[in-house]
């Protein structure tokens, strides 16, 4: 407790240093200085998380993986001399750019050259700070990544306070030397304290996707904290309204160090019951979280009301008439913190398309709003906008826990206004849709059988048959029927299907395929005497009598299927060649034929369904037993 109680304190130290910074500056300069301090810190660190190319959050991983007795200070060499090959071509042509508008427009760059030199080198201080977090010296990691520059900076305004020397020329000094330093500090401390170990890690290896996809987030991260700030500028002239606002929104930000606050308490055992399947245990730690952090910015904005007035006198009296603009702000992310569910907490499942999907949302929003405030010139629409953003992104958290991606796409597959179009364009080899060239559709829920039936079925007949068949949709049967195609729904118990599907997809949500189970089975519960249901022991046993069942409900004469020991072989061999061309997964888990090893994860899962998921299962064995009944 007492480590993590220090590890919060040294995040929240950098944060307190940025908002005693900004009261120095305030205090002693003019608001067109304040107001550019605050411009400058949101540019340099944008320009820092995005100028790092996702190497930070990998760096972390390689580090964290590697042997105890890796030598990181080696490792930590490559990866600045790899960075370096990168990033000179990439600077070279931003210079020459700058050069050329310089000279052609005539339009002076000085401070862009600032902010890209700061953030070049806070990049390898990141570096520095990623290795000590990998190597287990955490605190020490976040010292040198949230702290020690903001620190510098912090004494460098005392100075030049001191000096009576604020201009912007004396802070764009004070960036860089602080970020230098800052670097010399990291890296002499990586010389020191990473540099005993005998194992050398040769070659650097990335995971490009995952790389790719976090240095995305990272950067859409930093766009959603730091851009209001540089949009302000765009928006506003009068430098005491971009300082004031600055100074609100800084102030209101520093309650995300609640959320630092909660990792420790809550993180840990997220994560821990995410890995032990216990999705609704999880689910639980999540609300508990949406419930501590809501009241800890309610205490926060609580002061922030109560004192408001007296926190920006600090700031200057100039400010004070900010006030109302510091409430409004406050109460409306008071509101985003009930709408949003601890989205510290969901980056960690890596759910990475559909957090990148939010951020793209929040940061639409941010523009859409900030331009509607250009328009009327209206600071309350400015602060709705960041508010409105910040409510997209968290709503990421609230799609989770109600499945509402999952709940459309299943709900999708049983209409067939929606689903032919779509499923059209998603066919394959694989997957094939019903169409007016369709001889049979044979449809059902994962691990019933599907790929038995369809194989056992075309093994049968003499000629090449038209199977729609394996998209797992119950709109596959409705279209079967509505245009007077034969077809087949396999069915099978729902503890054995659910339990192999989850063997197949151990990640899935067991409540997920719950659901599924049940809108398939439901959707299709008033029609399915109008197709031939076949139970998994008859699909698998029996599967003349369901070709003869089908000749006789449809007037057809297709061929009997011989349940051989033989025969049945060559379908399972079939089965086995059309995994290994499909299936990029693992196929001793994922093969659709039963084996031992299976049985043993499946019996697993079953235990945990007749527990976790008791009532759930109970209904949809009476939906099971209601639905092959005559």
């Amino acid at each position: 407790m007492l480590t993590n109680f220090f590890s919060l304190f040294v995040r929240f130290s950098g944060t307190l240093l940025q908002f005693l910074t900004g009261i120095i500056i305030a205090r002693f300069s003019e608001s067109d200085i304040t107001a550019y301090f605050f411009l400058l810190l949101s540019s340099v660190w944008i320009a820092t998380y995005i100028l790092s190319y996702g190497f930070p959050n990998h760096i972390f991983i390689i580090t964290s993986e590697s042997k105890h007795n890796t030598n990181f200070l080696v490792l930590l060499k490559k990866y600045i001399i790899y960075y370096f090959r990168i990033i000179i071509p990439v600077l070279c042509f931003i210079f020459l750019f700058s050069f050329f508008i310089d000279f052609v427009f005539n339009y002076q760059l000085t401070n862009l050259s600032i902010i890209l030199s700061t953030a070049i080198i806070l990049v390898m201080n990141r570096f520095c700070s990623e290795v000590f977090k990998g190597s287990n010296r955490i605190n020490a990691g976040i010292f040198f990544d949230r702290t020690t520059f903001p620190l510098l900076v912090f004494i460098s305004s005392i100075y030049i306070a001191y000096a009576d020397s604020f201009s912007i020329s004396s802070l764009n000094f004070a960036f860089i030397i602080s970020s230098i330093i800052s670097f010399i500090i990291s890296y002499l401390s990586s010389v020191y304290f990473l540099n005993n170990g005998s194992n050398i890690i040769e070659k650097i290896g990335f995971d490009n996707q995952h790389l790719g996809s976090q240095y995305i987030i990272e950067i859409f991260e930093v766009l959603i904290n730091r851009l209001p700030i540089i949009i302000l500028n765009l928006i506003f002239v009068d430098p005491n309204i971009i300082a004031g606002l600055s100074i609100c929104y800084t102030l209101v930000s520093i309650s995300g160090t609640i959320n630092f606050a909660l990792y420790p308490v809550f993180g840990r055992d997220y994560i821990k019951k995410i890995n032990s399947r216990k999705f609704k245990e999880a689910k639980k730690t999540l609300y508990n979280s949406q419930v501590w952090s809501f009241g800890l910015y309610i205490i926060y904005f609580s002061l922030l009301y109560f004192f408001g007035i007296s926190i920006l006198e600090f700031y200057g009296k100039e400010f004070v008439s900010f006030y109302n603009y510091l409430v409004l702000y406050s109460f409306l992310m008071i509101l985003n913190q009930f709408f949003g569910v601890s989205d510290y907490l969901m980056s960690l499942i890596r759910k990475d398309l559909y957090s990148i999907a939010f951020k793209c949302l929040s940061l639409g929003t941010l523009v859409i709003f900030a331009k509607i405030a250009y328009d009327h010139d209206s600071i309350e629409i400015f602060l709705l906008s960041i508010a409105m953003s910040a409510v997209v992104k968290s709503s990421l958290s609230y799609f989770y826990l109600i499945d509402i991606v999952s709940t459309i796409k299943l709900l999708s597959k049983s209409n067939t206004l929606i689903f032919a179009p779509t499923a059209y364009f998603r066919q394959t080899n694989k997957k094939v849709r019903v169409s007016n060239n369709t001889d049979i559709a044979i449809e059902g829920f994962w691990r019933c059988a599907n790929h038995f039936a369809a194989f056992a079925f075309q093994e049968a007949q003499d000629k090449r048959m038209n199977i729609a068949k394996h998209f797992h949709a119950s709109a596959q049967i409705k279209m079967a029927i509505r245009k007077k195609i034969p077809s087949i729904i396999v069915v099978r118990n729902p503890y054995d299907s659910i339990a192999s599907a989850l063997v197949y997809e151990p990640e899935t949500n067991p409540y997920y395929f719950i659901k599924y189970y049940k809108i398939f089975y439901e959707s299709l519960m008033k029609i399915r005497h109008k197709s031939v249901v076949s139970d998994f022991k008859e699909t698998t046993k029996n599967f003349d009598m369901v070709i003869d069942k089908v000749n006789k409900k449809f007037n057809t004469n297709f061929n009997l299927f011989n349940n051989t020991p033989q025969n049945i072989n060559l379908v399972l061999n079939q089965i086995k060649e059309e995994n290994k061309i499909t299936m990029t997964k693992n196929l001793n888990d994922k093969i659709a034929i039963p084996s031992s090893e299976k049985n043993i994860k499946k019996n697993e899962i079953l235990d945990m369904l007749n527990t976790e998921y008791k009532k759930q299962m109970e209904e949809l064995n009476n939906l099971y037993e209601q639905f092959i009944s005559k």
